[in-house]
């Protein structure tokens, strides 16, 4: 005996609700990868610094504290149209030394999140601050997946000839 259609598109309600549930439940704006990394040891030109994010926040801003004890002026933060990115660009560091940074966004459930973390500039370092805002524009592969398996799941409940041999005999 197969299951009803009925039944079948219950479960599947069931089932987006519980995705839903779970990703409203993860929408804490969770660090996915920075540029400088915590303790990195960068050179060249450093005027920027770019967080991405694994779910959307709404806004953001930046400090930035040098090996002098001194907060770094015209610091412009601003958050990406697809509100995964938060990049911080600044006047181009100058002097060798720790800087502390840092940042605090509001996250897409309201919530504040504060944090922070040091690297260290030396003009002669071969790393470099990588930009991620210029490979962070395709989708978000965490989200397509869900949605993949949302597909999977429902067209395996909701396929007409899947029970077909059961019933027969």
């Amino acid at each position: 005996m197969g299951i009803s259609r009925r039944v079948r598109l219950g479960l599947v309600l069931i089932v987006a609700g519980l995705l839903v549930g779970v990703g409203t439940a993860g929408a804490h704006s969770e660090l996915r990868q920075q540029s400088p990394e915590p303790g990195q040891v960068v050179g060249g030109e450093v005027s920027h610094i770019d967080f991405l994010y694994w779910t959307p926040i709404r806004e953001g801003s930046v400090e930035i504290i040098g090996p002098q004890d001194q907060t770094i002026q015209g610091i412009e933060a601003t958050v990406s149209p697809n509100n995964l990115v938060l990049s911080a660009d600044f006047p181009t560091l100058t002097e060798p030394g720790t800087y502390t940074v840092s940042r605090t966004e509001l996250s897409a459930d309201g919530d504040v999140v504060t944090s922070r973390f040091g690297f260290v500039f030396n003009p002669e370092a071969d790393d470099r601050v990588l930009s991620i805002v210029s490979r962070s524009s395709g989708p978000n592969w965490t989200v397509l997946g869900g949605l993949l398996i949302f597909a999977g799941v429902a067209g395996f409940l909701l396929w007409p000839g899947r029970n077909r041999s059961a019933r027969k005999s």
